[in-house]
């Protein structure tokens, strides 16, 4: 399918709003953003476009069900959605997509799910896949921080900050003040596992990422 810069694709019962940007799946590699667990489509700000810029690549940016304008989703979670979202969402996805070759990069959740899905599915186009900060067990202090953000949520102005239009005026947060630049790799038979330390916007300026274009 051809995808246009913006809209909403359909995943099973879901409605999924992205952000197409570059090139098209089938043109050239494509980057495929999975979002944290308090994140969308439009809190990366304007990380994607810079992303887009800096490698060439296409930027596939989308929100999960239940994040963002996707389509709502009953809460609580099941405590095995990020596998759910990794073998059986993120799947679907792809193919609609038309992907044919590239890297997934996530963050906190997003980065997990993908970590999920390269271990669980031997996808030979998927040709790296970028961790930035995921989890693989539930510690004590993140299940209290987790407990206070939805205490501040509630009870702050913290749901004005995290309104998308205040993420993209805003001078701080990973989206706008970080690109990926040094990785510490690992080799299996099937994909390169990156995890990858945010730099300073000084840092970032000097490098670039590239993306394997065969």
């Amino acid at each position: 399918m051809t995808l246009v810069p913006s809209g909403f694709i359909r995943i099973g019962t879901a409605d999924l709003e992205y952000r197409m940007i570059g090139p098209q799946p089938l043109e050239a590699p494509t980057i495929v953003m999975l979002h944290e667990g308090l994140g969308s489509a439009a809190l990366w700000g304007d990380f994607p476009d810079r992303l887009q810029a800096a490698t060439g690549a296409g930027v596939f940016v989308y929100s999960r069900a239940g994040y963002g304008a996707s389509s709502p989703v009953p809460l609580p979670r099941p405590l095995d959605y990020m596998r759910v979202e990794a073998l059986e969402v993120l799947p679907k996805l792809l193919a609609t997509i038309g992907f044919r070759r590239g890297v997934l990069l996530g963050h906190s959740d997003g980065a997990s799910i993908a970590a999920i899905y390269a271990g669980g599915i031997q996808d030979h186009r998927v040709r790296a896949v970028a961790l930035i900060a995921p989890h693989f067990v539930v510690e004590d202090i993140s299940v209290a921080s987790i407990a206070e953000i939805k205490t501040a949520y509630e009870t702050t102005d913290l749901r004005a900050k995290l309104a998308p239009g205040s993420i993209r005026n805003s001078a701080t947060g990973i989206s706008r003040n970080t690109l990926p630049s040094s990785a510490c790799r690992s080799r299996s038979s099937r994909v390169r596992t990156m995890s990858m330390a945010p730099c300073a916007r000084s840092r970032s300026r000097e490098r670039s990422a590239t993306v394997p274009s065969t």
